[in-house]
Parts: structure tokens; sequence; C-alpha cells
């Protein structure tokens, strides 16, 4: 609406009307730029008023026909977008905190009828991606159906149904509160759980990979042949097949009659060695020199299979050798400092053995293992990796380090140490499975993982942060029949701690604390 100020008195209207007024008098003449008699305003030229003079809380006069318009002023608060206001109380002009650049949050209206962000957030959308192995498919494949069950920093548990895709997302969560942890299930796969994760871990995209329950194991059928040209029939012979998932081996000595079971249907290569073992006095090392080795492509069988023969001449390969070190824990009581080491060289992906020690054992102060390594090098290798493990004297797996490549002088990466139970004291007792868990860590950077076992069976991983010492497992998602994944006898757990690459594509060093009981 236009409203003009009256700058006219009745006795000026009188003389406009009846012409009776001093025609020597001077007129005023808008549009000069100066505010004369009967003008509130003159182009440029304003008076000392604004739009709160006559009542508005806001806006702009306006000078039109020398007469102040005051079409340019607001008054916010009354529930009316008025021109020059984003917003005036719950009208929003249809804005929302996402329009304004946000992540979410609930966009509100000031005092001054502007936009309100206070109550917007920039909180990261977390959408997990849940795949798991197919035999159909022959390589992980998206899962849907799968329970997402977030416990987030402040609020109640949130669980939450993969897509087609695999996928759920979750929006709206303040990951700054606290720390997060949120669980998976799928029928005929094991559990997995990321704990406790810090703001700064929370990622767009978090991609996770379900262990199934029941692998099917690939067929076989069995090969069996004769081995000739072996230097002294007094040596051990050693067959294999490559990249076999069913790790079949033979050995013998004085026998040149061999046989192992190899996949139906597939082509497949064979390896050999010729070898003497000896412990040597120390009790940490022993001599194996190799006097041959072989490799040899086979076609496909379906069929249980004899006759084959391997030749130490006809198939041999050409042996790298090289001298390495590794370092153990500097702690005096680690257990790694009395491990019995065996160091190898093998496939980064299938970690299917192409080299050996020919020597390894503990230095003369401790504080590492020396070894000699003969190795081959096969045009299908891939992602050749040099590592060393340490084993109890029984053959339980204590620590392996990786050095990415084959074989180079000097030292290899050292070993992790192991973690130490604080919480069960007594790891031989069954510990409640829903009770914290804590350990002492002596790597900084050292990220650990939980691995929960029924029987061999894997049932349940866990997998914290990064200097991580200490993980109370949640409730299983609401989906899971707790007694016919767990049963009621006492779970076997593998506490994990590993170093990762920075490429963060690749494990360089693991070790395992002591072995404990969960009970469920």
């Amino acid at each position: 609406m236009k409203i003009l100020v009256p700058t006219i008195g009745v006795f000026t209207i009188t003389c406009l009307l009846f012409c009776a007024c001093d025609e020597g008098e001077d007129k005023a003449v808008c549009g000069n730029g100066v505010i004369e008699a009967g003008e509130a305003c003159d182009g440029q030229a304003m008076p000392q008023k604004t739009c709160q003079d006559f009542g508005f809380t806001g806006g702009t006069l306006r000078c039109v026909d020398c007469a102040l318009v005051m079409t340019g002023c607001t008054k916010c608060g009354d529930y009316y977008l008025d021109p020059g206001e984003q917003c005036d109380q719950d009208k929003l002009d249809g804005q929302t905190c996402q329009g304004l650049g946000h992540q979410g949050g609930e966009l509100s209206c000031a005092d001054d009828c502007t936009f309100d962000e206070s109550t917007c957030h920039d909180w990261t959308p977390m959408t997990v991606i849940v795949s798991g192995y197919s035999e159909a498919a022959g390589d992980d494949a998206p899962l849907e159906g799968a329970t997402v069950a977030l416990d987030p920093p402040a609020g109640e548990r949130i669980e939450q149904v993969t897509d087609a895709e695999g996928k759920t997302t979750f929006s709206d969560i303040d990951w700054t509160a606290g720390s997060t942890t949120y669980t998976i299930h799928m029928d005929g796969y094991a559990l997995a759980t990321i704990a406790d994760l810090g703001a700064e871990s929370i990622r767009e995209e978090v991609p996770i990979t379900l262990p199934s329950l029941t692998l099917a194991q690939p067929e076989s059928v069995t090969l069996s042949g004769t081995l000739t040209g072996v230097a002294d029939t007094g040596h051990i012979c050693a067959v294999n097949v490559v990249r076999s998932p069913m790790a079949t081996e033979w050995q013998g000595t004085g026998s040149q009659t061999w046989g192992v079971r190899v996949p139906r249907g597939q082509p497949f290569t064979i390896q050999a060695l010729e070898f003497e073992w000896e412990q040597l006095p120390s009790g940490q090392g022993y001599s194996m020199p190799i006097y041959q080795t072989l490799k040899k492509d086979f076609d496909a069988i379906d069929v249980n299979t004899s006759g084959a023969l391997l030749d130490f001449g006809a198939d041999s390969v050409q042996n790298y050798t090289e001298d390495v070190w590794i370092s153990l824990p500097p702690r005096a009581d680690s257990p790694l400092r009395s491990g019995f080491p065996n160091c190898l060289v093998a496939e980064a992906n299938s970690l299917y053995t192409i080299g050996w020690s020919t020597l390894v054992d503990i230095s003369a102060d401790g504080n590492q293992f020396d070894a000699s390594l003969l190795w081959t090098q096969p045009a299908w290798a891939d992602g050749v990796r040099t590592f060393c493990r340490l084993s109890t004297p029984q053959g339980n797996l204590l620590a392996i380090a990786f050095t990415d490549g084959y074989p180079q002088s000097g030292e290899l990466n050292p070993f992790l140490d192991m973690p130490r139970w604080i919480s069960p004291a007594n790891p031989s007792m069954a510990h409640p499975l829903h009770d914290p868990l804590e350990w002492e860590l002596f790597d900084p950077g050292a990220a650990t993982q939980l691995n929960i076992y029924r029987g061999n069976q894997l049932v349940w991983g866990a997998f914290m942060e990064p200097d991580a010492e200490t993980v109370t497992l949640p409730a299983p998602p609401s989906s899971v029949d707790p007694a016919a994944l767990f049963g009621t006898s006492p779970l076997t757990s593998y506490l994990y701690v590993s170093i990762i690459n920075e490429a963060g594509d690749q494990i360089t060093a693991y070790s395992l604390a002591q072995t404990i009981l969960l009970a469920p």
C-alpha cells in the first residue's frame, strides 16, 4: 500500500481551491532535490525520519512525487513476510537448513526476521555398506536385509535394514557428543561390531564384509605319481598345490611316490622341494638347506588320477637367496622373545609360500632373529611379501611381521609386541560376554580386533580404534537369537593388534594376546 504523509495545511488547500493565494509568493518545485515548503522529501533529499518513526520495525522509506512512501517498511513479528524479511515468526518462506547448505537440523527465525541457523548442523550422514561372500557371484556381494544396530553417542539404539545395494544411512546424529558403536547381523554370517568410534572416524561411507558361517569347500580330486631326479633319498621331499584353498601337502623321506588333493575341473600348479631340517642348539631356530625346487603346470582333471610325473631335472626352477634380520620387542618380559621363528616369502593375497628360511636363529644378544632366505619368482606371483612369524613351542601363533616385496638384504619390518590382559585377570576363567574387557598395549598406533569363536567357527568379530585398550561388547541386534548363534558353552576369543601401512590397505604386523574364554 502507498501511504502519503499529509504536509499541506488547511490554509494551503483553501488557497488552491479558491485561488486566493498571494501570487507573488515562491512555489515549491518537486524534483529539484531540495525539500521546500509543502514537500515531505525531494528525490535523494530525505527528512531525518525512518520507518521506525511511523510504527514499523525496519525497512527503508522512499520518496515518490516528493511524498514519503512506506511500502519498503516492514513490521517484523506480524507473521507476514514483508519485502526485505527472510522470515517472520514461523514463516520461513519454504527454506530449510539443507537449503542453506547444512546437513540437517531445524531452521528458525530470529527476532530481526533473519534466518537463525544456530540450530542447523553439519553432522555427516553415515552410510553403512554391508557385503558378504556369494557362492553364485564367486566374490563379495551386497547383502540386502542385514540389520544394522547403531548405538549413537546420545539417545537410544537405532536399528535399520540394508537395501538391495546393501546400504543403510544414519542421519541427524551428533557424532561429536561421544563415541559410536554399530553392530551388523545377517542370517548365515558372523556378527560384526565397529566399536567406540570417535567423531573424527565417522565417514560418509563405511564398507563392512561379513564372514559366512558356512563357506562351501571347493570340490577336489586326488592326484598321485612319482618324483624323480632326487639328489639323495635320505632327504625330505614335499609336494603341494599352488594357491589351493585345501592346502594339501605331501611329505616323505626315502619314497618318491606322492599324492595330493587338487581342485576339481580347474588347471593347477604343483610345487616340490628337496630339503633337510634340523633344530639348532638355541632352541629358537633351525637349519633347512634346500637342494632343489620345481614347479609344474597341469591341465584340469575331474576324477582321481594317478601316474603323474614330477622331475627335479626337467621341472626345476631358478632360486634366489638373501640374508635378512628382524627385531624383537624391547620389553624384557615379552613372550615374543622366547618364540620360535619361521621366515617365508609368499603372495600377498593368498599367502601361498614361494620362499623359505634355509637358516633362522636367535641372535647372540637375544634382540633379533637372523635368517637366510631362498625363494623362486614364478610369473604368476602377485603382490609378493616377505614375512616372519613367531609361534609357541606347541605351534600356537604369537605374531607375524610383513615386508613388501621379495627379500632385500638387511632389516625386515619388526614384530609388534603382544598385548597383555588386565581384565580378565585370569584368562583361563570364563569372562561374561558383555562385561568390559581391558588390555595393555606396548606399541603406539596399533589397531585392535577381537575374534570370538564357537568351536572352530567365527561367530563375532569386533573392531576397535587404534590405541584402544578396552571394549564392552554391545547387545546383539534384535534379529539375533543369541542361544542359536553362541550356544551355552564358553566361547574362545582372540585379541589381535595390528599396524596398517600408510596406504591403509595392508597389515604390516600383528600379534595375539593370550586366548581367553567368554561366557555367553
